[in-house]
């Protein structure tokens, strides 16, 4: 590209495809998070755990931290890897955090 006063189709065409790659390349960045995982058995335990949010969170809905926390080491989740795979959840944009000191399920 370069600074004119005037704009051509494939000025256009260019910024489209740089926006529309920058988009994808944000959107897999985003929901390829590090676990942070050191063994597979961790990896397997937050898998879990998350897979045991969204069946306890209905979209829409919220909880309480502390809740889903004590639900998830009721459900043999460790602790940490409770920890990690809300944090997970809220950088894939499937759980927000909201006032209070809640959850809310977005997708």
């Amino acid at each position: 590209m370069e600074l004119q006063d005037s704009v051509r189709k494939d000025h256009v065409q260019e910024a489209l495809s740089l926006f529309a790659a920058a988009t994808v390349q944000a959107n897999s960045n985003h929901r390829h998070v590090d676990l942070g995982a050191h063994s597979e058995s961790e990896r397997e335990d937050v898998k879990k755990a998350e897979q045991l949010i969204k069946v306890r969170v209905a979209i829409g809905c919220k909880v309480k931290k502390e809740v889903i926390q004590r639900y998830l080491i009721d459900q043999d989740v460790e602790p940490n890897n409770a920890k990690k795979a809300l944090h997970i959840l809220v950088m894939r944009r499937i759980l927000e955090e909201t006032t209070g000191n809640s959850y809310k399920r977005l997708a």
